[in-house]
């Protein structure tokens, strides 16, 4: 079975380059190694996520969006299933602490919010759960200074979609990661230079696999 690595952090936290850098690494040790990011825009879940995020579904209760990110989560989990059972690491960008600091900095009791999301995903929907989450922390005004170099977002065709243009929300989601981060199976690597964070996550990867 598959060891479940999962990478979070605020929108421009460079989740997306590290699994891809990862992935490379363990490769070349001779890994068997898979990726899912999350949300998946290209099915039907995934482009109404997309709607929501350019702002064609207003404000809607923050738990009927979470609803949403679960089920697009939940239509991958067959396979997600298998690729656990056909490799030696999968590798997600993205998984349910997003649904759960995301949605929870739109709602009035995160705390409350963060136990509810867990429930609907992990006891409910039963997704499997990972075996470590790597936390990239990163300052919001640096983040949002790579999200403006991104340049347009084939989900939105903007530079921005509605959560990555407001500062003040990028900061509540940080505090809710910077508090699920307190977990055991979370580990916090600042990511203020792309080759040290890059080197230091495949470190605690191997490390993770030398425990076995």
């Amino acid at each position: 079975m598959a060891k479940l690595v999962v990478f979070e952090g605020i929108d421009g936290s460079g989740k997306k380059k590290h699994v891809e850098l990862l992935k490379e690494h363990l490769e070349q040790s001779g890994f068997k190694v898979a990726i899912f990011s999350f949300p998946r825009y290209e099915h039907f879940y995934g482009q109404l996520i997309g709607k929501y995020l350019r702002g064609e579904f207003g404000d809607p209760d923050p738990i009927l969006i979470s609803v949403l990110f679960a089920i697009d989560r939940l239509h991958a989990k067959n396979e997600l299933l298998d690729a656990l059972k056909e490799n030696d690491f999968v590798l997600v960008d993205r998984y349910v602490p997003s649904n759960q600091a995301h949605q929870g900095a739109r709602s009035n009791d995160w705390r409350w919010f963060v136990e509810f999301v867990e429930e609907k995903e992990y006891v409910i929907n039963r997704m499997p759960q990972p075996d470590l989450v790597i936390y990239l922390d990163v300052p919001v005004d640096v983040a949002r200074e790579r999200i403006l170099k991104k340049g347009k977002r084939s989900y939105i065709e903007e530079d921005m979609d509605k959560h990555e243009k407001d500062a003040v929300y990028l900061a509540r989601v940080k505090e809710i990661y910077d508090w699920l981060a307190q977990s055991k199976k979370w580990t916090r690597v600042v990511n203020d230079d792309l080759h040290r964070a890059s080197r230091e996550i495949f470190e605690k990867v191997i490390k993770l696999v030398k425990r076995e």
